[in-house]
């Protein structure tokens, strides 16, 4: 084997090797607070409530964990107030309301009322 094969190859396994580090560490940051006494910082209660059946309507629990289980809204709260600015956040927050309104026209109750057919039209 020649000095550039061996250079190659080196390289490939030590970029293979930052790559699984890297993703391993930003998967493993990806952790849902869990305790109970969580308290949303970017988002108000009922914003996460209705986050929350949002996501679990997109992603269900069958038999695999849905969005509830993986704890996404918390997930996105702690985006919403570490990395999106107030701009952002305040746009985020409107869209969710107009969201919401859309299924009171519809249905005459809140998306978090509908029920699991009139969420998925």
């Amino acid at each position: 084997m020649d000095r550039r094969e061996v250079l190659k190859t080196t390289t490939l396994l030590l970029g293979y090797t930052l790559t699984a580090g890297t993703t391993a560490a930003i998967l493993n940051g990806c952790k849902a607070d869990r305790s109970t006494d969580w308290q949303p910082a970017a988002l108000s209660n009922d914003e996460i409530e209705l986050l929350s059946e949002i996501c679990e309507t997109i992603l269900p629990a069958t038999d695999t964990p849905g969005a509830k289980d993986a704890m996404c809204e918390r997930y996105i709260d702690n985006v919403m107030a570490v990395l999106v600015s107030e701009e952002d956040r305040k746009e985020f927050k409107e869209k969710l309301k107009s969201f919401n309104e859309v299924a009171k026209a519809k249905y005459t109750k809140s998306f978090v009322a509908l029920n699991n057919n009139e969420r998925e039209q």
